[in-house]
């Protein structure tokens, strides 16, 4: 077993901006770069939760190099409005440490669509 959320956690936690225009937002996580590869997260599962943001229209992340870049709306949001939101989805997911901490790799998929859901829920809330 891994526990997945302190590698969620890490991969949020420690974001640096790389490189910021507007409408275009590249930042580094560099803990996804440690995920094994059978714990990666597919893209397209990801994407549902920064699609939640308002004014995010589309993310990218590469496992190999750390980097993600967000596209958005820039009469909508501004990059400093993102990464308050990526901080409040790791305030999120930090309450709920305990529901998905320590799953087992055949749980991921359902596990993450559960992450998915309380982070909507709060984000709306």
């Amino acid at each position: 077993m891994i526990n997945i959320f302190g590698k969620v956690f890490d991969m949020f936690y420690k974001i640096k901006v790389v490189h910021s225009i507007p409408g275009r937002l590249r930042v580094h996580i560099p803990a996804i770069k440690n995920i094994p590869s059978e714990w990666q997260i597919k893209e397209d599962t990801l994407n549902p939760i920064f699609l939640e943001l308002q004014g995010v229209e589309s993310i990218s992340f590469s496992y190999i190099s750390g980097n993600a870049v967000i596209q958005y709306d820039k009469t909508v949001t501004n990059d400093k409005e993102i990464l308050e939101e990526m901080n409040k989805i790791v305030k999120i997911l930090g309450k709920h440490r305990k529901e998905i901490e320590n799953i087992s790799q055949d749980q991921l998929d359902e596990e993450v669509q559960h992450m998915i859901e309380i982070v909507r829920n709060e984000l709306r809330g």
